[in-house]
């Protein structure tokens, strides 16, 4: 409740989606066999406008989520930077794309938009989907 009012006060967060939009994580060939490794976040191409823009919100009060697709290990990697460069985002997770995409239908009142920069991948979030333009978030 705020100043009176007896309704609710809703802060809806604005996701963003880590590979495309922040980042794009970098691997490394590691081994005989060529196994993929996880490079330090610190030699991935981190978007300098779209940290900027998640400052910019969090000064706002506009609660940031960020979300990957990419598995645990890049949340991980990605938090901990994040968290170095004193960057305030309320989460960040790893989910499985399917299950993100169902999960839309019950959260519509807690996500302000989802940002994500795959045209594909954006279809599936409604009217909650918004891709920036180069230079943009």
């Amino acid at each position: 409740m705020e100043h009176g009012d007896l309704t609710q006060v809703d802060n809806p967060a604005i996701v963003v989606i880590l590979e495309g939009v922040l980042t794009t994580p970098k691997y490394k060939a590691q081994g005989v066999l060529r196994r993929q490794q996880l490079q330090s976040p610190a030699e991935w191409e981190w978007s300098t406008i779209s940290l900027k823009n998640i400052f910019r919100y969090a000064y706002n009060n506009v609660p940031v989520d960020v979300t990957t697709f990419l598995g645990q290990e890049v949340a991980d990697f990605a938090a901990n930077w994040l968290d170095m460069y004193h960057v305030d985002v309320r989460s960040i997770e790893s989910v499985d794309y399917e299950t993100f995409c169902e999960s839309i239908k019950w959260r519509l009142h807690d996500i302000r938009m989802i940002v994500d920069s795959d045209p594909i991948r954006i279809l599936r979030y409604g009217q909650m989907g918004y891709q920036p333009k180069e230079g943009e978030f």
